[in-house]
């Protein structure tokens, strides 16, 4: 009797967690704004720019700290191929993944929810 009870007790716990997960997608889902839309927008307000001009200078500092890091990325690998910790075919492999999931990165953050999910829903490339 008292292995039941505790199968009950934890069987309803695991449904109010189930439940509990789908209201807070339905909840992100429908706010599905990057937070800097909202930065875009209280600048836009306060300062009367134009919002395509904001939205023109987060681009191209997105733009140049991605090539920082790409450019920092590649000086670090250029130096453990000089101390021989990695040869030139792993460090051409390492850039060509890295690559590849900036390049599924920026397809994932295509559409209505911008690249969000919960860690069950597969990724875009399934």
């Amino acid at each position: 009797m008292k292995i039941t009870k505790t199968l009950l007790v934890g069987l309803a716990g695991a449904i109010i967690l189930v439940g509990a997960s789908f209201i807070l997608v339905d909840k992100a889902k429908a706010n599905d704004a990057w937070p800097h839309d909202s930065i875009i927008t209280r600048l836009v307000e306060k300062f009367g720019l134009k919002e395509e001009d904001v939205k023109t200078v987060f681009e191209e500092e997105r733009q140049e700290r991605q090539q920082q890091r790409q450019t920092e990325r590649e000086d670090r690998l250029n130096q453990a191929v000089s101390d021989g910790v990695i040869t030139e075919d792993q460090k051409q492999w390492l850039l060509e993944h890295q690559q590849q999931k900036q390049v599924q990165h920026q397809a994932d953050n295509q559409g209505p929810n911008r690249g969000w999910r919960p860690w069950f829903w597969p990724s875009a490339k399934q």
